[in-house]
C-alpha cells in the first residue's frame, strides 16, 4: 500500500501554490465579481482625481478673498465636480466591498467543500488518524479556510493598488521626489512587521491547535446530548469537566492574548512612525508655499490627501505581498490534502467506460435472472456459477469470496492484525465469524469491503479483485457495521439511503419490514415512514439503541442488488426476545445471499453452514457447530463459557 510519501507526494513550490490559488479564485468568481474586476482598473485613478479637485476647490476658495479676483461660479463648478468624483468613489467602494465579501463567502464555501471532498475520498486509513489527519483537517477548516480566502482576494487587489500607487506616486514626485521616498521608506517597517506577526501567528496556531481542540472537545462533551449524557449526569461530572475545560481554555487564551498584546504594542510603534511622517511632509509643503506663494494654498491639501493615499497604498501592497508569502504556509497545508492517498480507481468502471455503447458491459449480476431468486421479490440478484470478465464482456455475479494468503497490519504498526488468511466462501453460504476481542474479525470485514487493502495476498469476489474493482463489488455487498450511522432524517430516508435508486411504495417498504419482523419501529411513529428522527428534528424525536439497530437491519435488506450481506454484531443493542426473533428469521433476513455474521453471542452459530474462529489474527478453526463442538477446541471453550450463564 502506498503512503503519502510515495507516488501520491508532489512538491508544492511557491509558484505551484500561486497557480492553484489563482485557478481556485477564478473558478469561484461570479459575473458581478468579474465585471467589478474590470471596472476596478480605471477606478484606481479616482484617488488622484479627488485630490486634484480638492486642490482646485481650495485654490478657488482662496481666490474669493478680497482683492484676489475669484468667482463664485468657479468655486461651485469645482465643488460639483468634487461631489461627483466623491460619489463615484463612494459607489465604487461600496461595490468593491460587496464583491469582496461575496468572493470571500464563495471562496470559503469552495474550500470547505474541497475539505469535505478530501474527507470523503482519502484512503480510509486517514480517517483513523493516519499521519495526524484529523488535526490537518481541523487546522484547514479552522484557519486555512479563512486565511486562504483572504489571501487569494488580496492577491488580486494588489493590481488595483499598483495602479493607484503609480498615479499618486507620480503626482507627488512632480511636487517633490523626497515625499515619495520618505513615504516608501517609512511604509516598509509596518509591512515587515505584518509579515513577522503573521508568520508568528501561523507557528503558534499549529503549536496550540491540539490544546484548542481539547478545549472544544471538553466543551462539546458537556453540551452534547448524543453520547454519555446519562453517565455525566449520574456521576455529576459537569463540575469536573468544566474545571478541566476552564484550565485548558484559560491556558490557550492566556498564550493567545499574550501574543496579541505583543503585536498590538509593535503596531502602535509602527503607527506612530507613520503618523509622524505627515507632520514632516506638511512642514516641508508649508515651507515650499512660503518660498513660492504662486504654488497656491491648494497644494497643501493636495500633498496631505495624496500622502495619506500613497502611504495607505504602499502599506496595502507590501502587506498583501508579505501576507501572501506567509499564507503560503496555510495554502501548503490546504493544497497538500490533494496529495493524500486515495482509493484506487475502479478498474471495472474503466472497463465499462471503454465498452460504453457496445451493449455488452454490465455490472456484476445486472439484468441477470436467478434460478434461486426469492419469490417475495426482495431484489437479491442471482448467483452465477461462471464469471467471465474481459475487455469485450463483463458479466459477473458476486460469486465466491476468496482470501488468498492475506496478511495485513494497520498503518504505523508492525503487528499483523491478520496473518496468512487463506479460505474460500462459496456463494450462498451462511458464515458465522467468532473470536476474542482484537482477534481480527472486524479487520477481516474491512478487507472484504475494500476499506483496507492487504499488505500481501489478495481478496476477490466472483474472480474479481476487490483492489481493482472496489466500487463495482461494493454494489454487491450490503453491510451493517458495528458502529452504524444514525441519520438526522425521516425513517424512510434512514432505510432507503442504502439504495437511493430503488423506488418502493410505502406498502412495499412495510411488507419488507414485516418480512424481517421490524415493522414495530415504524408502527410506533405517529407519522410512519415520514416521521423525522434525531435530536435536530422538530420534535427532538430519536430512537432507542435497539430500534436504531432494527432500522439498520431494514436498511441492509433494502439494498436490492446485494448478493452478500455482512452483519457485524447485529444484535448488540437488541433485547433477548428481539435477538431470538432475529435468529428465527435469519433465513428470511438473508434470503439466498451469502451471509457473514460477526457476533460475540454464539446463539446463532447453530443456524449457519460454517463457523470461522479467529484468534490472534489467524483462523484457528473452521467448520460447522457440530464439528467444532466435537473437536473441543477454542470454539468449544467459548461456547461452554457462554452456555453456563443460561443454564
Amino acid at each position: 500500500m502506498e503512503n503519502s510519501a510515495g507516488k501520491y507526494e508532489k512538491t508544492l513550490t511557491g509558484g505551484r501554490i500561486l497557480w492553484k490559488s489563482m485557478r481556485l479564485f477564478l473558478q469561484i468568481k461570479g459575473p458581478l465579481s468579474l465585471a467589478a474586476g474590470v471596472i476596478g482598473l480605471p477606478m484606481a485613478v479616482l484617488p488622484l482625481l479627488l485630490s486634484r479637485q480638492l486642490q482646485r476647490l481650495t485654490d478657488a476658495l482662496f481666490m474669493l478673498m478680497p482683492g484676489q479676483g475669484g468667482e463664485m461660479r468657479t468655486v461651485m463648478t469645482a465643488l460639483l465636480f468634487l461631489g461627483a468624483v466623491f460619489l463615484l468613489q463612494l459607489f465604487w467602494q461600496l461595490l468593491e466591498g460587496y464583491v469582496r465579501i461575496q468572493d470571500m463567502y464563495r471562496t470559503q464555501e469552495a474550500i470547505k467543500e474541497t475539505v469535505l471532498g478530501h474527507v470523503c475520498t482519502v484512503h480510509y486509513s486517514y480517517l483513523e488518524n493516519r499521519d495526524d489527519f484529523h488535526s490537518k483537517i481541523a487546522f484547514a477548516d479552522a484557519f486555512a479556510c479563512q486565511e486562504v480566502a483572504m489571501s487569494i482576494g488580496g492577491m488580486f487587489d494588489v493590481w488595483y493598488q499598483l495602479i493607484t500607487f503609480a498615479t499618486v506616486g507620480f503626482a507627488l514626485w512632480a511636487i517633490h521626489p523626497a515625499f515619495v521616498l520618505i513615504l516608501v521608506i517609512t511604509g516598509v517597517p509596518a509591512a515587515v512587521l505584518s509579515f513577522l506577526q503573521a508568520d508568528e501567528t501561523f507557528r503558534h496556531r499549529t503549536k496550540w491547535s491540539e490544546e484548542g481542540h481539547m478545549a472544544i472537545h471538553l466543551y462539546h462533551l458537556c453540551t452534547s446530548t448524543d453520547h454519555g449524557i446519562q453517565e455525566l449526569r449520574h456521576y455529576e461530572l459537569y463540575d469536573y469537566l468544566k474545571a478541566k475545560w476552564r484550565a485548558v481554555a484559560d491556558s490557550y487564551l492566556y498564550k493567545k492574548n499574550k501574543l496579541v498584546a505583543k503585536h498590538v504594542k509593535a503596531n502602535m510603534a509602527a503607527d506612530f512612525l507613520r503618523s509622524a511622517v505627515y507632520l514632516i511632509l506638511l512642514l516641508m509643503t508649508a515651507r515650499m508655499i512660503y518660498r513660492n506663494p504662486a504654488l497656491g494654498l491648494g497644494i497643501f491639501t493636495l500633498v496631505y490627501t495624496l500622502s495619506d493615499r500613497l502611504q495607505q497604498t504602499i502599506g496595502n501592497i507590501l502587506t498583501e505581498i508579505m501576507q501572501f508569502s506567509t499564507c503560503l504556509s496555510y495554502m501548503k497545508e490546504f493544497f497538500s490534502l490533494e496529495n493524500l492517498e486515495r482509493d484506487e480507481a475502479d478498474g471495472g468502471e474503466e472497463l465499462l467506460r471503454g465498452s460504453e455503447g457496445s451493449g455488452m458491459a454490465k455490472l456484476p449480476g445486472a439484468g441477470m435472472e436467478s434460478e434461486k431468486a426469492p419469490a417475495d421479490g426482495d431484489g437479491a440478484a442471482g448467483l452465477s456459477a461462471e464469471n467471465v470478465c474481459s475487455a469485450e464482456r463483463c458479466e459477473v455475479s458476486a460469486g465466491d469470496i476468496k482470501f488468498d494468503h492475506v496478511s495485513f497490519a494497520y498503518p504505523g504498526t508492525e503487528r499483523e492484525a491478520l496473518s496468512d488468511i487463506h479460505l474460500t466462501i462459496r456463494a450462498g453460504e451462511k458464515i458465522a465469524i467468532v473470536g476474542d476481542n482484537g482477534s481480527g474479525k472486524s479487520t477481516f470485514i474491512s478487507l472484504l469491503t475494500g476499506i483496507f487493502s492487504p499488505n500481501s495476498g489478495g481478496v476477490s469476489i466472483g474472480g474479481l479483485s476487490m483492489e481493482t474493482h472496489k466500487h463495482m463489488l461494493r454494489e454487491r455487498i450490503s453491510v451493517i457495521f458495528q458502529d452504524f450511522a444514525h441519520y438526522e432524517a425521516s425513517i424512510r430516508e434512514n432505510i432507503t439511503v442504502s439504495d437511493p435508486g430503488r423506488v418502493l411504495s410505502d406498502e412495499e417498504i412495510l411488507a419488507l419490514a414485516r418480512r424481517i419482523q421490524v415493522e414495530d419501529v415504524i408502527a410506533e411513529q405517529p407519522e410512519g415512514l415520514d416521521g423525522m428522527l434525531g435530536h435536530m428534528s422538530e420534535k427532538g424525536n430519536t430512537l432507542s439503541g435497539g430500534q436504531w439497530q432494527k432500522i439498520a437491519l431494514l436498511r441492509a435488506v433494502y439494498r436490492s442488488r446485494a448478493d452478500i450481506m455482512i452483519l457485524d454484531e447485529p444484535t448488540a443493542a437488541l433485547d433477548p426476545i428481539a435477538e431470538a426473533q432475529l435468529y428465527r428469521n435469519f433465513s428470511q433476513l438473508t434470503g439466498n445471499r451469502t451471509a457473514l455474521l460477526i457476533s460475540h453471542r454464539l446463539g446463532i452459530t447453530g443456524l449457519v453452514d460454517r463457523i470461522l474462529v479467529f484468534r490472534e489474527g489467524r483462523i484457528v478453526e473452521d467448520g460447522s457447530h457440530k464439528e467444532l463442538m466435537a473437536r473441543q477446541g477454542h470454539y468449544y471453550a467459548m461456547y461452554q463459557a457462554q452456555a453456563k450463564w443460561y443454564q
